[in-house]
C-alpha cells in the first residue's frame, strides 16, 4: 500500500480477527510515493516517488537493496515482466524506463508521449508491456525487441487510470477517469466492439465494470477511488480511496456485503498491490 506520504506500509492480517496492523513501515523516499510492485515470485518488491527514485526491498523483511539509476524524471507506475528479469517505470513526459533485476541498470528507455506515464502492465507471457498516459492512449510496446511500439490504442476522453490483460493475452480492457471502458487487440491496437464477459481477466485494477460494482456503494463519487486491486487468487478486491481507507470485499459476495476496513490513515490511498 502507497500513501501521499515519504513511507510506504504493508498490512498484515491477524487470521483470529478482522483486525488489521502495520507490518512495516518503510522510509527512504523523499517525496510522494506513487506507485509500488511485487516481483512475481514476491521476493522482491519495487517502490516509486516523484523524487525521481526507482528503489528495490527485500519483499519478506523490507530490506533496502538498491535504487536504480539512469533516469530523470518523477515516477508514476512500476510493472514487473513475469519472468521476474525487468521492472518498468513510467516517467513523466511520456517516457518508460526498463530496468534489468539482475544487473540493477538501465535495460531500455523510450518516449512514447508527451504526458506521464501512469499505468503500465505487462502481458502474461511478458511480451508486451502496455503503457497507459494522460495522452489518453496505451502504447503497445514489444518487450522482446528493445521496447519499441507495436501498436497505439487511441478513442479514450480521458486519462488512462487502468490496463488489463485477457488471460491469453490477445485483447486488453483499459479505463479512464471519464469512466469509459475499452478493449483492443493487442496485435494491431484495434478498437474492438465486444463486452468485456466475452473474455477471462486473471487480474482487474479498472475502477470501473460489472466485477467491482459493488465497491460503489458507499462512496460519494467516482473520483473517491484511486485504487483498485484483485488478489491474484481471485477471491477478494482491496480498494484504495482519498479518505485514506482500504476496503477489501469479498469477490462472490460483492453486491450484498459489507467491506472489511483496515485503517483510516491521515492520507489518500493512491496504490495497492499484494
Amino acid at each position: 500500500m502507497c500513501i501521499r506520504d515519504s513511507f510506504w506500509t504493508s498490512l498484515k492480517a491477524d487470521a483470529s480477527s478482522k483486525k488489521r496492523t502495520p507490518k512495516a513501515r518503510l522510509t527512504g523516499h523523499q517525496q510522494p510515493v506513487n506507485a509500488i510492485q511485487f516481483a512475481p515470485d514476491a521476493r522482491k518488491f519495487a517502490s516509486a516517488s516523484f523524487d525521481k527514485k526507482v528503489k528495490l526491498w527485500h519483499g519478506r523483511t523490507g530490506l533496502f537493496l538498491a535504487t536504480f539509476t539512469g533516469h530523470v524524471g518523477a515516477v508514476y507506475a512500476l510493472a514487473f515482466s513475469p519472468d521476474g528479469r525487468h521492472v518498468a517505470a513510467g516517467l513523466a513526459r511520456g517516457t518508460v524506463a526498463v530496468f534489468d533485476l539482475r544487473t540493477r541498470q538501465l535495460a531500455a528507455k523510450r518516449r512514447y508521449a508527451r504526458q506521464a506515464v501512469g499505468v503500465l502492465q505487462y502481458g502474461p507471457d511478458g511480451r508486451v508491456l502496455a503503457a497507459g498516459s494522460a495522452e489518453m492512449a496505451v502504447d503497445l510496446l514489444a518487450a522482446g525487441n528493445g521496447y519499441k511500439r507495436t501498436a497505439r490504442c487511441t478513442g479514450h476522453s480521458g486519462t488512462i487510470t487502468g490496463v488489463d490483460f485477457s488471460e491469453d493475452g490477445a485483447v486488453i480492457q483499459t479505463c479512464s477517469n471519464a469512466y469509459e471502458i475499452l478493449l483492443f487487440d493487442v496485435r494491431t491496437g484495434r478498437l474492438l466492439v465486444q463486452h468485456p464477459g466475452h473474455f477471462q481477466w486473471p487480474g482487474w485494477t479498472l475502477r470501473f465494470g460489472f466485477p467491482v460494482m459493488g465497491i460503489w456503494t458507499a462512496e460519494p463519487d467516482a473520483s473517491n477511488i484511486n485504487s483498485v486491486h484483485r488478489d491474484p487468487d481471485g477471491h477478494v478486491v482491496a480498494v484504495g480511496n482519498d479518505s485514506g481507507e482500504i476496503k477489501v470485499y469479498n469477490l462472490s459476495l460483492i453486491h450484498i456485503s459489507e467491506p472489511t476496513r483496515l485503517g483510516m490513515l491521515s492520507y489518500a490511498v493512491f496504490c495497492l498491490k499484494k
